[in-house]
């Protein structure tokens, strides 16, 4: 028998002292050093409640896109946890899927690595990311890490998104810090029995066709 032990018992509960936190956040953000606003503080509040969908979706939307966006990346976890609560259960408008076209790289980093996206989220980062050549403010293991822990969400990439995939691989077989990411994300990926026979295929076939890839996998 299961148990759990949730934070609200109502969603209007929820949503009351979400929005409660995110103006305690906005206030520490408006008055900054100069009047000792401390929003790491009012960020990591929240930790606690995050995980509730209902206070996640409150939170995210009190504090917009444009604040969210910009304080990601210096606060990723319990804002990156915020979003993944509200995006697994559908409760993020289209502008908010949107975001990530157009967030910079520091955001989208913290936001696949400070908390467990879906594999939409997942893929949808990186192949914005990839598809910025010109963009450095990442690395292949910002990807990967997360990656290892999500193989069906690697799987697909590899398999529907080759040439960012391709991208992805070379860049990180050519950097030593990502090779053990590497490593993992393509073992979990392409070991026998995950996911479907033919999308595991394609995804082989990709790997395949990028120098050093099957090596990495099969030393995975």
């Amino acid at each position: 028998m299961l148990s759990a032990t949730f934070p609200f018992t109502a969603e209007h509960e929820a949503r009351l002292a979400a929005e409660s936190a995110a103006h305690a956040i906005l206030a520490a953000e408006r008055e900054g050093e100069r009047e000792g606003g401390d929003v790491a503080a009012a960020v990591a509040a929240v930790e606690g409640e995050v995980r509730d969908p209902a206070y996640a979706t409150a939170l995210l939307s009190t504090l917009g896109i444009e604040t969210f966006t910009r304080l990601l990346e210096g606060h990723g976890g319990p804002l990156a946890q915020a979003y993944a609560s509200a995006e697994r259960t559908g409760r993020l408008g289209d502008a908010w899927h949107e975001l990530v076209a157009t967030a910079p790289a520091g955001a989208l980093t913290a936001l696949v690595t400070g908390a467990e996206q879906s594999g939409t989220v997942l893929n949808r980062v990186a192949t914005t990311l990839l598809n910025r050549p010109q963009d450095t403010g990442w690395s292949p293991g910002d990807l990967l890490r997360p990656y290892a822990g999500n193989p069906l969400a690697f799987q697909q990439l590899l398999a529907e998104h080759p040439r960012e995939a391709r991208a992805l691989l070379s860049a990180a077989t050519a950097d030593p810090a990502a090779a053990q990411a590497l490593a993992t994300a393509l073992h979990e990926a392409l070991k026998p029995g995950v996911g479907a026979d033919g999308l595991r295929e394609r995804a082989w076939a990709t790997v395949i066709g990028t120098p050093g890839g099957r090596t990495a996998a099969e030393g995975g």
